[in-house]
């Protein structure tokens, strides 16, 4: 029976599309009935967790073979965790230095040419945003302290996807971040401050330029005395501004970095005192301490949501994976405890799509110049309504070969330094690995471009030279995709497979108790950055539009007209009874597909 289930499940992806047709053509009459829509919610239920299940499956499941420690298997290789996991043995050393000169590639593959690039057809800089937003929550490469160098094998983080950014990687950071007043009317409180009647996070700077001691414990790993001499902020890209006046005291450090990291950081700051306030306001007899970890336990799962409703949904072009949380995940093979892989800290590099120029508060800044801009809001030339205003209006870059910003193409070189350094194989051993797509046996199998083809041999002597990272970018577009079949595959397999197995997810503690009654109701209900942003600004009313994708109608089935770009068409049950019953003839073959399936639904019962 789960065969013929999975046979129903690929026909919604064309489902969805023929109705997003109609619907566009035939507004006043396109409903679907409560039945066709009941039968839409069943098959799409069925379609996130066998396509998450997929994803989940390709490669090996955790417990990898192998971390960064050594080559070899080992109890030390095994446990300890402050390595990368792998999923891959490394390579002959041989064939990692017959590689081509990473700075070659870099210029001839990653460079723009003739100073023009590509926008992305459907992405906008919140999906960029939100992207370099998730790295700074897991990726957290190591660094040796005697040499002042990274050091790429080692991770620093906690495998765990956690809002890092927001509440810090350590215990000690954590706790200076926090207010930690139990006085009615502060309990569970982050540290902030107002400015311009918006809420944003306490200065990290004293104004005599020194670090404010509480938030010592924030910067104190990246201020090390080495033996050569001095300290070094080479490892904390944020620290190395000479004027950092108006920094932020963050979780990561980086960021600092640019206007789009600090506005969706502060957004969770907001969201997690709000969710603190109601909290203590329903629970007074909790203290500080209970008050802060639930919060923080609802604020991470609200985040999470998220990644997989917005931002995986977005990858995937299909408005169908929600966060499903229950026995079909809990039971899976591939449910292990997290270990984030050294892939997947490489690939994670969406340099492509940054624009050379940001547009902030009616200005268009040079990205070089839009770095360490926090005194944008601290001005209050932004605000937080308009900057996600601003990300979701302007188009990203697309992520493909010869669009990189120069600024951003040390960032590139980094990619293939790491890579060579911990002895990535190539990428058709990678394809074949996780046998999404056919291992390519030609050029011509990785990009139908001449110009990418030509580059890709004058750089490598066979296809199956092609090194891991170089072949994820250059790999052609599938249709209406953000980048390539194999780096959605790749994204998907550790990210999916790191969003579920998240402790708050798991069957002893996926339960009110955990959240509170408010929490739980909050969680279960129908979450997007547009809502959040709503209940965290002084005044949402009239707010543009708020998302990753462009403006563009997703297929309506709860009926009611045509969708709004980012309504989820995938329809609550508890909406189901507003659902339309006008049908006409042009969406004749859309109701009698959906009659056969619901037949067949009720045989698969």
């Amino acid at each position: 029976m789960n065969f013929f289930r999975s046979a129903l499940c690929l026909l919604l992806p064309v489902l969805l599309a023929t109705i997003q047709s109609v619907q566009s053509n035939d507004e006043d009459n396109n409903d679907l009935t409560m039945e066709e829509a009941a039968a839409l919610l069943e098959l799409a239920t069925a379609y996130n967790r066998d396509g998450t299940d997929y994803f989940c499956s390709l490669g090996n499941h955790r417990p990898h073979g192998l971390s960064c420690k050594a080559p070899y298997a080992s109890w030390d290789s095994l446990t300890d965790k402050s390595y990368y996991s792998r999923h891959l043995p490394p390579a002959d050393p041989q064939w990692v230095e017959s590689l081509p000169p990473m700075e070659d590639v870099t210029e001839q593959l990653f460079r723009t040419k003739n100073g023009q690039r590509k926008e992305a057809s459907r992405s906008t800089m919140m999906f960029a945003t939100f992207a370099q937003y998730v790295v700074e929550s897991i990726i957290a490469t190591g660094f040796n302290p005697e040499t002042g160098t990274p050091a790429y094998e080692k991770y620093e983080g906690t495998h765990q996807i956690d809002l890092m950014p927001l509440y810090g990687r350590t215990v000690e950071q954590t706790n200076a971040l926090r207010l930690q007043d139990n006085t009615q009317g502060f309990k569970g409180r982050l540290k902030s401050q107002v400015l311009h009647e918006e809420e944003y996070s306490p200065f990290l700077y004293d104004k005599d330029g020194t670090v404010d001691p509480q938030f010592l414990p924030l910067v104190e790993e990246y201020t090390t005395q080495f033996p050569g001499g001095g300290a070094t902020n080479r490892r904390c890209r944020a620290l190395q501004f000479t004027d950092n006046s108006t920094f932020f005291a963050m979780g990561h450090m980086d960021g600092n970095l640019l206007p789009n990291i600090v506005a969706l950081n502060t957004l969770f700051l907001r969201e997690h005192n709000r969710i603190a306030g109601e909290l203590e306001t329903l629970y007074s007899d909790w203290d500080d301490e209970r008050v802060f970890q639930t919060a923080r336990n609802i604020n991470i799962v609200l985040y999470i949501k998220l990644i997989v409703d917005e931002y995986i949904q977005h990858i995937s072009f299909l408005p169908i994976y929600s966060l499903d949380v229950g026995p079909w995940m809990w039971n899976a093979t591939w449910n292990k405890e997290n270990w984030i892989s050294a892939e997947f800290s490489v690939l994670y590099r969406f340099h492509a799509m940054v624009p050379s120029t940001l547009h902030f508060g009616g200005e268009q800044i040079p990205l070089m110049q839009s770095l360490g801009r926090n005194d944008l809001f601290v001005d209050g030339i932004l605000n937080l309504r308009e900057t996600f205003e601003d990300l979701s209006a302007q188009k990203a870059m697309s992520m493909e070969p010869f669009n990189t910003d120069t600024f951003l193409l040390p960032r590139e070189t980094e990619a293939l330094r790491m890579s060579r350094a911990l002895g990535f194989r190539s990428y058709a051993e990678y394809a074949e690995y996780w046998g999404y797509e056919e291992r390519p046996k030609t050029f011509e199998d990785i990009s139908t471009d001449p110009q990418v083809v030509a580059t890709l041999k004058e750089l490598y002597p066979t296809v199956d030279d092609v090194e891991y990272y170089v072949g994820l970018i250059a790999q052609d577009h599938r249709t209406n995709g953000v980048f390539g079949g194999n780096l959605m595959a790749a994204v998907a397999l550790d990210a999916f497979s790191q969003v579920y197995t998240n402790p708050l997810l798991s069957r002893n503690l996926w339960k009110e108790e955990t959240f509170s009654g408010y929490g739980w109701k909050l969680i279960h209900e129908k979450q997007t950055l547009e809502t959040l942003l709503q209940r965290n600004v002084p005044d949402a009313e009239g707010l543009a539009y708020i998302g990753m994708g462009n403006n563009a109608p997703l297929p309506n089935i709860a009926g009611g007209g045509s969708s709004k770009a980012n309504e989820d068409p995938v329809v609550e049950a508890t909406t189901l009874e507003n659902a339309g019953t006008a049908s006409s003839a042009s969406t004749v073959a859309i109701h009698s597909l959906l009659g056969v399936i619901l037949v067949a639904l009720s045989v698969l019962a």
